[in-house]
């Protein structure tokens, strides 16, 4: 957490793996992360815990990570690129 008071700056990579090396892709988002303090972030919490069972019955802690996107980049191996990502697909 202290890195991240510093340095607000990161990434979420997503990735979907394959056997069939054609379906691999992967999302990245970059961005200003904001550390939601415990208390602050009842929203978010409450949509943890409508969607995870498991969080209705123990709340993670906190503190929360909230990813504010400025750029998003994509790749997959066939087909095309999302729109509104900067990626393409693998030229076969």
């Amino acid at each position: 957490m202290r890195w991240l008071r510093r340095h607000p700056q990161a990434a979420l990579t997503v990735d979907r793996y394959d056997d069939d090396w054609s379906r691999l892709a992967w999302v990245q988002l970059l961005g200003e992360m904001r550390i939601v303090e415990p208390g602050q972030g009842v929203a978010a919490l409450r949509a943890l815990a409508d969607r995870y069972p498991a969080y209705r019955e123990q709340p993670p802690p906190g503190p929360l990570l909230e990813l504010r996107p400025r750029r998003c980049l994509c790749w997959r191996a066939a087909g095309y690129a999302p729109q509104g990502c900067q990626g393409r697909a693998k030229r076969s």
